[in-house]
C-alpha cells in the first residue's frame, strides 16, 4: 500500500538511516576438555575470548555515551551531568559479571536521563526472525508459531486482572476468567515482585501509568515457556474464594512485520468489526507497516457507517508516518501534526488528505499503556477537532527515536527529537488527557462489560 508522507517525514527517515550503523556479529567458541594439553589451550582460548567481550564492552559502553552526549535533543540534558555519569557507570559496566548484567548497567546509565525511548535490550526477537527470512516487500509479513496460555492481563484498580481469555485457548479450557485477580505466577508472590520492581522505578522517571505497565509487561513475561509445559496461575476468583489453575503452553500462530532498519520485527494484530447500531471497531496492536493495509482496507469497508471507533488501548506506538497516513484518511483538509524538535533540527509536521477520506464520528479509545505513536495520534486529533478521547489517561512517552546495534549484539534505543503538538503541548511525562475519562473495573470485567467501550458507542450515538 502506498501511503503520502510528507517531505519532512520522508527526510527524517533518510537521516536516520544513515545514523544506523552495521550490526557486530561475534561467534563465541568455548571448548571444554579434560586436563591435558587440549584443556591448557582452550585456557588460552577462553582468555582471548574474555578479552573479545571486553573490548566489545568497552566500544558499546563508548557508543551509548557517546551517541547520547552527541545526539541527545536537549544538549543540557535535562539538567543530569552527563561526564559524571560515566565516571559513576563505566568502572561497573567494565566489571559486570556477564553480558546480560552489562546491559542492565548501561539501562541503569540512561535511565538517569529520566525520559522514555532511551533503552539497551537484548536483541533476541531479531535473532528468532533474521531479515533473511522474510520477503522482500516489508508489506508483507512473516507467521510463526509462539507459545502462549491465552491470557490478557492489566492492572485494574490498582490489582493485575486477568482482562482477556482467548475464545478456545488452554486458559479458557482450565477455568480462568476475566476479571480474576492474579496472586501469583509459578509460585512467584505478585505483591513480592511488585515491591521489588518499584525499588527500581523510584530510580528511573515512572509515572503510575507507566508503573502499571511495567508490572503488566513482569507478569506477562512469567508465562512465557516452551508449549506443552504448564504455568501455574493462582487466582482470586469471582466469589473472591483462592483458586490454583495449571494452565498448558500451547503453540499460536502470529503474523510478524518485517523489520525496519533496526526496528526489530513485531507482531501483527489487527481487529475490525461492525458494532449494534452500525458502529466500526477497529483495534491494532502497533503502528507497523502491515497495519497501513488494514486500516485503509477498514475504512473503506467502514464507509457507511455512524462513526468508528479506534481502540488504542495497549498499543505502545510504532512508526509515525502510519499515523499520518491514517489521519489523512481521515481528513479532507491539510491537518497540523504537531512539531518534531531536535539538537539542531525542527520538522513541522501535516497530515495530508487522501482520496475518500472517511468524514464521520471518531472516537479514540486509550488507556495507561497507549503510548508513543498512539499519544501523539490521540492528541493531533483531539487538537484539531477531529476525535473524541474516551478512557484513562495514556502513558505519556512520546519522543522520537532511533534503534541501532551495539557492538555486544544488544540493541540501543534513543531519543533524537522532542514533540510537542499543534497547540505546543507537551507529551512526555504528561500524557494524553481523555475528553472524558472512564476506568474499567473488575466488577464489569466479571459480567463481561467493557466501560470506556460502551462510553465510545455513546458518544457516536449522540446526535
Amino acid at each position: 500500500m502506498n501511503i503520502k508522507f510528507q517531505r519532512e517525514s520522508i527526510e527524517m527517515k533518510k537521516e536516520m538511516r544513515r545514523q544506523r550503523l552495521a550490526i557486530f556479529i561475534v561467534f563465541l567458541l568455548i571448548f571444554l576438555h579434560t586436563v591435558t594439553k587440549a584443556q591448557i589451550a582452550t585456557q588460552e582460548n577462553t582468555s582471548a575470548i574474555e578479552s573479545q567481550e571486553q573490548e566489545l564492552r568497552r566500544k558499546s559502553f563508548e557508543k551509548v555515551w557517546q551517541t547520547i552526549n552527541e545526539k541527545h535533543y536537549d544538549p543540557t540534558f535535562g539538567g543530569v551531568d552527563w561526564k559524571k555519569i560515566r565516571e559513576i557507570y563505566e568502572p561497573k559496566a567494565m566489571s559486570a559479571k556477564g553480558l546480560k548484567e552489562f546491559h542492565l548497567i548501561l539501562n541503569q546509565m540512561v535511565g538517569e536521563l529520566k525520559l522514555s525511548h532511551f533503552a539497551v535490550f537484548e536483541n533476541n526477537l531479531s535473532e528468532l526472525l533474521k531479515s533473511s527470512q522474510f520477503p522482500v516487500t516489508v508489506n508483507e509479513t512473516k507467521t510463526i508459531s509462539l507459545p502462549t496460555t491465552g491470557i490478557k492481563i492489566k492492572t485494574v484498580e490498582g490489582k493485575p486482572v486477568i482482562s482477556e481469555v482467548e475464545k478456545g485457548s488452554n486458559a479458557e479450557k482450565a477455568g480462568l476468567k476475566a476479571g480474576y485477580i492474579i496472586e501469583a505466577i509459578n509460585g512467584k508472590s505478585v505483591d513480592e515482585l511488585s515491591r521489588k520492581l518499584e525499588e527500581h522505578l523510584k530510580e528511573i522517571r515512572a509515572n503510575d501509568r507507566l508503573k502499571s505497565f511495567y508490572v503488566e509487561v513482569l507478569l506477562v513475561n512469567l508465562t512465557y515457556g516452551e508449549a506443552g509445559t504448564k504455568v501455574e496461575f493462582k487466582v482470586l476468583d469471582e466469589k473472591n474464594e483462592r483458586r490454583v489453575f495449571p494452565v498448558e503452553r500451547y503453540l499460536k500462530t502470529v503474523d510478524f512485520s518485517q523489520p525496519v532498519g533496526h526496528f526489530p520485527p513485531q507482531p501483527v494484530l489487527f481487529e475490525a468489526k461492525r458494532l449494534e447500531g452500525n458502529i466500526g471497531y477497529i483495534r491494532f496492536n502497533m503502528w507497523t507497516i502491515p497495519q497501513a493495509q488494514n486500516l485503509r482496507r477498514s475504512l473503506k469497508d467502514f464507509a457507511d457507517t455512524e462513526g468508528i471507533i479506534f481502540d488504542l488501548r495497549d498499543n505502545p506506538g510504532g512508526i509515525v508516518g502510519i499515523a499520518l497516513g491514517l489521519a489523512g484518511l481521515l481528513t479532507e483538509n491539510k491537518m497540523p501534526f504537531g512539531k518534531m524538535k531536535g539538537r539542531h533540527n525542527e520538522l513541522e509536521l501535516f497530515a495530508y488528505p487522501q482520496p475518500n477520506p472517511y468524514l464521520g464520528k471518531v472516537v479514540i479509545l486509550i488507556d495507561y499503556a497507549t503510548g508513543s505513536t498512539s499519544e501523539i495520534f490521540s492528541a493531533v486529533l483531539q487538537e484539531n477537532g477531529r476525535a473524541k478521547i474516551v478512557g484513562e489517561q495514556s502513558a505519556g512517552v512520546a519522543l522520537t527515536s532511533v534503534i541501532e546495534t551495539l557492538p555486544t549484539g544488544a540493541l540501543f534505543q534513543y531519543a533524537i527529537m522532542d514533540y510537542k503538538t499543534p497547540q505546543n503541548k507537551t507529551i512526555e511525562g504528561i500524557g494524553v488527557k481523555p475528553d472524558i475519562e472512564v476506568f474499567q473495573t473488575r466488577q464489569a470485567l466479571l459480567n463481561g462489560e467493557d466501560l470506556p467501550l460502551k462510553e465510545a458507542i455513546k458518544v457516536i450515538n449522540q446526535k
